[in-house]
């Protein structure tokens, strides 16, 4: 089984740590990645959008859909994004 990791470097990519991982499925990969500011930043994957407002040490899930597929991610800034899905819904999502 294939793992997917998330990582982050502060110092040129001398050292890096993992943010987040997970299996490589449909169901579960990554699909796009968003920080805004250093503490605040967004992870999509196929299922779901998560939020972290520590750097990526922790994930919280903001939204997730119960069919479809999450592919896309458009932002504008923090507070104006859209999400597209497979069966042709776009949805603007905002906190």
């Amino acid at each position: 089984m294939d793992i997917l990791t998330l990582n982050a470097s502060s110092d040129g990519g001398n050292s890096w740590i993992r943010l987040a991982s997970t299996t490589r499925s449909d169901s579960t990969g990554f699909v796009d990645f968003k920080m805004f500011t250093i503490q605040t930043g967004y992870l999509l994957t196929s299922k779901q959008i998560m939020k972290t407002n520590d750097g990526g040490k922790s994930w919280q899930q903001e939204y997730k859909i119960s069919s479809g597929t999450l592919v896309g991610l458009f932002y504008l800034d923090e507070n104006h994004r859209w999400v597209g899905c497979t069966d042709g819904i776009i949805l603007k999502y905002h906190p």
